[in-house]
């Protein structure tokens, strides 16, 4: 799911009640000169899509009838029966009794989504797999199976699974990795459902899930059970650099449930900043110097993705990025796309608040819950949270 996080929004970001010896005022001047400010407005280029989701009177997004829009947050006249991740428009406005510093949107989606499925392919099957060895063999990168065009592939090395899966078949940026087996087994599923953060626009997270189910069924397959094994959840501030971040980290200004630390840089000399493991790791870093450093056939793809997602291209963007392993997913009583969408609210709210959260200063061990949050990490919560919808339940 993508979202943005606009001026207009930011503007009614309500700070916390400070102590005595830092006034609100003062709080937000250290916002301004944490963040890139603004004044130029915000240009929100509505992202490419393909011929069949676009009309041809005005170029506005159409989606399927079967996809169900999430919770609206309004928007102009013309995008008013459109669903809030697929409009262009800025959000109404709530409070702008005050004065706040503007800042440019941040952007918020799951990155990486995968699925473990049970799935029988019936009777079909044997065929099936012969189409896919034939094509194959003939190096022919395109099947038409059952009314349906996927790009074909063999799994490339260091995909996720191994050797287990032999066959990719890709529509839509939605991956289906496929075994050898007819039938999936507990705890050795024979489909792998993956869906990247290329997926999002124009469709929510719900919406490619369905769509891969979808092409599960008119390939002749029956789901039996599925299972989340990993979740990348990230948020990009286009046009911020690494600094505040990087200062807070070198000066263990945070608090956090993790255990480890790590600062890495790239060849350009930028750092890239980790914090725990697996199951659960948060990484913070420079995505467009990320792209660029890979120096490889993909760049310019990438590069273009990022830029018709966020309208325009900085120089710097910094993505803070939460990955969350199987064992992390289980402890949450996340086991199925139904679990992760239900809860989603309740993990974002720990990942921000609990699992890492800087600080505006020194921790002092024995009152950490007092100490102001870094204002750029406020940004952070705010903009995730906007994106995920307040917590109507108990944080995880």
């Amino acid at each position: 799911m993508n979202k943005t996080f606009s001026r207009e929004s930011y503007e009614s970001l309500e700070l916390p009640d400070c102590p005595p010896r830092q006034s609100r005022e003062e709080n937000l001047e250290i916002l301004a000169t944490t963040s890139e400010v603004t004044n130029d407005p915000v240009d929100i280029t509505p992202p490419i899509m393909s011929d069949s989701l676009m009309s041809p009177e005005n170029g506005a997004p159409i989606l399927p009838d079967e996809f169900s829009a999430v919770q609206d947050v309004g928007g102009c006249a013309d995008c008013e029966e459109m669903p809030a991740e697929v409009r262009w428009c800025e959000p109404v406005p709530v409070n702008r009794n005050e004065e706040q510093p503007s800042i440019q949107p941040v952007f918020c989606s799951e990155h990486t989504v995968e699925i473990g499925c049970n799935v029988d392919w019936g009777d079909g099957w044997a065929y099936m797999q012969r189409q896919l060895e034939d094509r194959l063999k003939a190096k022919i990168a395109w099947l038409e199976l059952r009314g349906q065009t996927f790009y074909l592939q063999r799994p490339r090395r260091g995909d996720g699974g191994g050797a287990r899966y032999k066959y990719v078949l890709m529509q839509d940026h939605i991956k289906l990795r496929v075994t050898a087996d007819k039938v999936g087994q507990r705890g050795r599923e024979n489909v792998q459902i993956l869906i990247d953060g290329v997926t999002c626009p124009p469709w929510t997270l719900e919406q490619a899930y369905r769509k891969a189910l979808e092409y599960i069924t008119q390939l002749g397959g029956k789901m039996l059970s599925e299972v989340v094994s990993r979740i990348d959840i990230r948020l990009d501030l286009p046009g911020q650099d690494m600094q505040p971040f990087e200062q807070a980290f070198d000066a263990r200004h945070y608090v956090t449930e993790l255990l480890t630390r790590n600062k890495m840089e790239s060849h350009t000399g930028h750092a890239a900043l980790y914090m725990g493991r697996q199951p659960l790791q948060v990484r913070i870093y420079d995505i467009i110097d990320e792209v660029q450093d890979k120096n490889d056939k993909y760049t310019r793809y990438e590069i273009d993705k990022l830029e018709q997602q966020w309208g325009s291209l900085p120089e710097t963007a910094t993505r803070v990025e939460f990955r969350l392993w199987r064992p992390a997913l289980r402890e949450r009583d996340i086991h199925t796309m139904q679990d992760y969408l239900t809860k989603r609210t309740g993990l974002v709210h720990y990942l921000t608040h609990k699992a890492i959260r800087f600080t505006n200063g020194p921790v002092d061990t024995s009152g950490t819950a007092h100490k102001l949050t870094l204002p750029i990490w406020e940004i952070v919560q705010q903009g995730l949270q906007e994106w995920a919808g307040d917590p109507q339940q108990e944080p995880i």
